[in-house]
């Protein structure tokens, strides 16, 4: 329902989000739930305590550098689903399967829903390298050791052969999603 209180909120955040700057959104999470003097839900930084010999012991540490790395793809991904959604039950199979007694609902998750899937993997290819050029920032924040962190110390100790690969890579990889 476009007019629902969740529909709006929803909407709100889709204007918003992508105008917030990667580095802003990052210490907003960090003071709000890294914070001693707040709530010190997470770790601040690095990717897993020394002692960690499991999987799951690192999952904490890897929260807020998530969370940060895709509110802004959240955006295109909510609305790539509710436009194909929409498109979904506007077809004439929606109104037959209603008729048929099938409520609304469940035309939308059972048979609108899964026409959002191939154009949310074209979505996620274009994610990918925009993903990379932004681990700069986040790895940097975050304390990360990453391709992000390695692309930045690189820059900053002039080392070339590391700046061109990680470079190539994303060429590559921009070249790979636009070649159908």
């Amino acid at each position: 329902n476009p007019k629902s209180k969740s529909s709006t909120f929803l909407r709100l955040l889709q204007f918003t989000l992508p105008a917030l700057p990667t580095f802003f959104v990052a210490g907003v999470l960090l003071f709000l739930f890294a914070n001693p003097d707040n709530i010190a839900l997470f770790p601040s930084s690095g990717i897993a305590p020394n002692n960690a010999h499991h999987f799951w012991q690192s999952i904490p540490y890897l929260i807020l550098p998530v969370l940060t790395y895709s509110y802004t793809h959240f955006v295109f991904v909510t609305r790539t689903v509710q436009e194909k959604v929409k498109q979904g039950l506007e077809m004439p199979f929606a109104s037959f399967l209603h008729m048929n007694g099938i409520s609304k609902d469940q035309i939308a998750y059972q048979y609108a829903l899964p026409l959002s899937y191939v154009p949310l993997l074209q979505l996620l290819a274009h994610a990918v390298p925009a993903s990379i050029a932004g681990a700069i920032i986040i790895e940097s924040i975050f304390s990360i050791p990453g391709m992000g962190a390695l692309l930045f110390d690189s820059i900053a100790t002039h080392d070339y052969p590391i700046i061109i690969a990680i470079f190539t890579l994303v060429a590559f990889l921009t070249c790979y999603r636009d070649w159908e």
